[in-house]
Protein backbone atom coordinates (compact mmCIF):
# COMPACT_ATOMS: atom_id res chain seq x y z
CA UNK A 1 0.00 0.00 0.00
CA UNK A 2 2.86 2.36 0.91
CA UNK A 3 4.19 1.38 -2.41
CA UNK A 4 1.14 2.44 -4.63
CA UNK A 5 1.00 5.67 -2.42
CA UNK A 6 4.91 6.69 -3.75
CA UNK A 7 3.74 5.56 -7.12
CA UNK A 8 0.60 7.84 -6.97
CA UNK A 9 2.60 10.67 -5.21
CA UNK A 10 5.23 10.63 -7.57
CA UNK A 11 2.95 9.87 -10.91
CA UNK A 12 1.66 12.86 -9.62
CA UNK A 13 4.73 15.30 -9.53
CA UNK A 14 5.81 13.76 -13.34
CA UNK A 15 2.12 15.19 -14.59
CA UNK A 16 2.57 18.88 -12.67
CA UNK A 17 5.81 19.42 -14.32
CA UNK A 18 4.50 18.32 -17.91
CA UNK A 19 1.84 20.64 -17.50
CA UNK A 20 3.77 23.16 -16.27
CA UNK A 21 6.03 22.56 -19.68
CA UNK A 22 3.22 22.61 -22.05
CA UNK A 23 0.94 25.28 -20.58
CA UNK A 24 4.33 27.82 -19.78
CA UNK A 25 7.79 27.28 -21.53
CA UNK A 26 5.94 25.45 -25.28
CA UNK A 27 3.99 28.71 -25.70
CA UNK A 28 6.82 30.58 -25.19
CA UNK A 29 8.68 28.92 -27.30
CA UNK A 30 6.26 28.78 -30.47
CA UNK A 31 5.33 32.61 -29.99
CA UNK A 32 9.16 33.13 -30.17
CA UNK A 33 9.41 30.85 -33.19
CA UNK A 34 6.18 32.25 -34.64
CA UNK A 35 7.90 36.19 -34.37
CA UNK A 36 11.11 35.06 -35.64
CA UNK A 37 9.61 33.63 -38.77
CA UNK A 38 7.57 36.60 -39.33
CA UNK A 39 10.46 39.02 -39.24
CA UNK A 40 12.78 36.66 -41.48
CA UNK A 41 9.94 35.85 -44.23
CA UNK A 42 7.26 38.24 -44.07
CA UNK A 43 9.02 41.53 -43.13
CA UNK A 44 12.32 40.17 -44.13
CA UNK A 45 14.41 40.61 -41.41
CA UNK A 46 17.40 38.50 -41.45
CA UNK A 47 17.48 38.03 -38.05
CA UNK A 48 19.20 34.78 -37.71
CA UNK A 49 22.29 36.27 -39.90
CA UNK A 50 21.91 39.41 -37.42
CA UNK A 51 22.44 36.87 -34.69
CA UNK A 52 25.55 35.21 -36.30
CA UNK A 53 27.19 37.65 -36.95
CA UNK A 54 26.66 39.65 -33.43
CA UNK A 55 28.10 36.03 -32.12
CA UNK A 56 30.94 36.39 -35.05
CA UNK A 57 31.88 39.38 -34.05
CA UNK A 58 32.00 38.95 -30.32
CA UNK A 59 34.24 35.53 -31.17
CA UNK A 60 36.27 37.91 -33.23
CA UNK A 61 36.78 40.87 -31.11
CA UNK A 62 37.73 38.13 -28.36
CA UNK A 63 39.92 36.09 -30.30
CA UNK A 64 41.79 40.63 -31.03
CA UNK A 65 41.38 40.90 -27.39
CA UNK A 66 43.80 38.12 -26.72
CA UNK A 67 46.42 38.52 -29.42
CA UNK A 68 46.45 41.71 -28.49
CA UNK A 69 47.28 41.01 -25.00
CA UNK A 70 49.79 38.47 -26.58
CA UNK A 71 51.52 41.41 -28.34
CA UNK A 72 51.45 44.05 -25.42
CA UNK A 73 53.26 40.87 -23.43
CA UNK A 74 55.71 40.59 -26.07
CA UNK A 75 56.15 44.15 -26.39
CA UNK A 76 56.43 44.58 -22.71
CA UNK A 77 58.88 42.13 -22.50
CA UNK A 78 61.17 43.65 -25.16
CA UNK A 79 60.79 46.46 -23.33
CA UNK A 80 62.00 45.24 -20.19
CA UNK A 81 65.05 43.39 -21.97
CA UNK A 82 65.99 46.57 -23.76
CA UNK A 83 65.83 48.36 -20.33
CA UNK A 84 68.36 46.20 -18.59
CA UNK A 85 70.52 46.36 -21.56
CA UNK A 86 70.75 50.15 -20.95
CA UNK A 87 71.11 49.58 -17.35
CA UNK A 88 74.01 46.96 -17.95
CA UNK A 89 75.74 49.78 -20.04
CA UNK A 90 75.00 52.17 -17.28
CA UNK A 91 76.58 50.46 -14.52
CA UNK A 92 79.53 49.68 -17.05
CA UNK A 93 80.30 53.58 -17.52
CA UNK A 94 79.94 54.10 -13.81
CA UNK A 95 82.19 51.53 -13.13
CA UNK A 96 84.46 53.02 -15.64
CA UNK A 97 84.00 56.77 -14.66
CA UNK A 98 84.43 56.05 -11.04
CA UNK A 99 88.45 53.75 -11.43
CA UNK A 100 88.91 57.48 -13.75
CA UNK A 101 88.06 59.45 -10.69
CA UNK A 102 89.83 57.25 -7.96
CA UNK A 103 93.32 57.23 -10.53
CA UNK A 104 92.57 61.40 -11.04
CA UNK A 105 92.50 61.58 -7.49
CA UNK A 106 95.82 58.94 -6.99
CA UNK A 107 97.33 61.46 -9.72
CA UNK A 108 96.16 64.69 -7.82
CA UNK A 109 97.79 63.63 -4.68
CA UNK A 110 100.94 62.63 -6.45
CA UNK A 111 100.87 66.31 -8.15
CA UNK A 112 100.17 67.99 -4.45
CA UNK A 113 103.11 65.59 -3.27
CA UNK A 114 105.53 67.29 -5.71
CA UNK A 115 104.40 70.32 -5.54
CA UNK A 116 104.75 70.78 -1.77
CA UNK A 117 108.29 69.61 -2.15
CA UNK A 118 109.16 72.08 -5.09
CA UNK A 119 108.07 74.66 -2.16
CA UNK A 120 110.12 73.07 0.24
CA UNK A 121 112.80 73.14 -2.02
CA UNK A 122 112.43 77.21 -3.39
CA UNK A 123 111.89 78.06 0.51
CA UNK A 124 115.46 76.57 1.15
CA UNK A 125 116.66 78.10 -1.83
CA UNK A 126 115.09 81.46 -0.92
CA UNK A 127 116.49 81.00 2.73
CA UNK A 128 120.06 80.40 1.40
CA UNK A 129 120.11 83.22 -1.03
CA UNK A 130 119.22 85.25 1.42
CA UNK A 131 121.71 84.27 3.69
CA UNK A 132 124.34 84.65 1.36
CA UNK A 133 123.31 87.97 0.30
CA UNK A 134 123.90 89.07 3.94
CA UNK A 135 126.94 87.19 4.13
CA UNK A 136 127.89 89.43 0.78
CA UNK A 137 127.25 92.81 2.07
CA UNK A 138 129.50 92.35 4.81
CA UNK A 139 132.65 91.07 3.09
CA UNK A 140 131.33 93.91 0.39
CA UNK A 141 132.54 96.17 3.41
CA UNK A 142 135.80 94.61 4.76
CA UNK A 143 139.23 94.80 3.30
CA UNK A 144 139.73 92.82 0.59
CA UNK A 145 142.63 90.68 2.64
CA UNK A 146 140.37 90.45 5.26
CA UNK A 147 137.02 89.20 3.42
CA UNK A 148 139.08 86.64 2.11
CA UNK A 149 140.26 85.21 5.62
CA UNK A 150 136.71 84.88 6.29
CA UNK A 151 135.28 83.71 3.53
CA UNK A 152 138.33 80.93 3.88
CA UNK A 153 136.11 80.06 6.87
CA UNK A 154 133.35 79.07 4.88
CA UNK A 155 132.33 75.65 3.27
CA UNK A 156 133.02 75.69 0.41
CA UNK A 157 129.26 75.42 -0.83
CA UNK A 158 128.43 78.72 1.60
CA UNK A 159 131.16 80.41 -0.04
CA UNK A 160 130.41 79.96 -3.55
CA UNK A 161 126.87 81.04 -2.84
CA UNK A 162 128.37 84.17 -1.72
CA UNK A 163 130.22 84.29 -4.73
CA UNK A 164 127.47 83.40 -7.11
CA UNK A 165 125.43 87.01 -5.52
CA UNK A 166 128.43 89.50 -5.77
CA UNK A 167 128.73 90.76 -9.06
CA UNK A 168 132.61 90.55 -10.43
CA UNK A 169 134.21 93.50 -9.24
CA UNK A 170 132.94 93.17 -6.08
CA UNK A 171 134.40 89.15 -5.62
CA UNK A 172 137.50 89.82 -7.86
CA UNK A 173 139.48 91.41 -5.64
CA UNK A 174 138.42 88.43 -2.85
CA UNK A 175 139.71 85.96 -4.82
CA UNK A 176 142.65 87.66 -5.40
CA UNK A 177 143.34 87.02 -2.22
CA UNK A 178 143.20 83.58 -2.48
CA UNK A 179 145.12 80.91 -3.89
CA UNK A 180 144.52 80.62 -7.40
CA UNK A 181 143.09 76.75 -6.61
CA UNK A 182 140.76 77.46 -4.18
CA UNK A 183 139.39 80.84 -6.38
CA UNK A 184 139.11 78.89 -9.48
CA UNK A 185 137.28 76.04 -7.26
CA UNK A 186 134.62 78.33 -5.70
CA UNK A 187 134.00 80.26 -9.09
CA UNK A 188 133.88 76.48 -10.60
CA UNK A 189 131.02 75.63 -7.95
CA UNK A 190 129.70 79.49 -8.03
CA UNK A 191 128.71 78.99 -12.18
CA UNK A 192 126.81 76.25 -11.07
CA UNK A 193 124.52 78.12 -7.95
CA UNK A 194 121.15 78.86 -9.03
CA UNK A 195 119.14 81.12 -6.95
CA UNK A 196 115.35 82.04 -7.74
CA UNK A 197 115.61 85.26 -7.50
CA UNK A 198 118.44 85.71 -9.97
CA UNK A 199 117.82 82.91 -11.63
CA UNK A 200 122.02 81.99 -12.48
CA UNK A 201 124.88 82.65 -10.41
CA UNK A 202 126.63 86.11 -11.03
CA UNK A 203 129.93 85.91 -10.17
CA UNK A 204 130.46 82.96 -12.67
CA UNK A 205 131.28 85.43 -15.19
CA UNK A 206 134.21 86.54 -13.59
CA UNK A 207 136.19 82.61 -13.27
CA UNK A 208 138.15 83.22 -15.88
CA UNK A 209 139.36 86.88 -15.65
CA UNK A 210 139.49 86.63 -11.98
CA UNK A 211 141.61 83.23 -12.27
CA UNK A 212 144.03 84.75 -14.63
CA UNK A 213 144.47 87.59 -12.79
CA UNK A 214 145.12 85.67 -9.52
CA UNK A 215 147.54 83.86 -11.23
CA UNK A 216 149.72 86.69 -12.17
CA UNK A 217 149.22 88.44 -9.07
CA UNK A 218 151.65 90.17 -7.03
CA UNK A 219 154.21 88.43 -4.51
CA UNK A 220 152.09 89.78 -1.44
CA UNK A 221 148.59 89.13 -3.06
CA UNK A 222 150.28 84.83 -3.06
CA UNK A 223 151.60 85.18 0.26
CA UNK A 224 148.57 86.69 1.88
CA UNK A 225 146.28 84.36 -0.04
CA UNK A 226 148.51 81.37 0.89
CA UNK A 227 147.73 82.26 4.20
CA UNK A 228 144.07 82.41 4.10
CA UNK A 229 144.64 79.11 1.79
CA UNK A 230 145.59 76.89 4.80
CA UNK A 231 142.50 78.24 6.75
CA UNK A 232 140.07 76.95 3.97
CA UNK A 233 141.99 73.58 4.22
Amino acid sequence: MAKSAAERVGKSAGQQLLSILLVGVVPVLVSLAMVWAAFQFVLKVPVWQDAMKILHHKSAAASQSTTGSKTASTGTQTEIVKLKTQLATLQTKESSLTSKLSNDAAAMAKLQGENKNLHHQLSQQLSKESQAQTEASVLQGMDPSAAAQVMAKLPLSAAAAVIAVMQSSESGPILGQMPPATASKLLTLASKVQFPASGSATGAGTANSVNTTNGSGTASGNATGSGSGNSIG
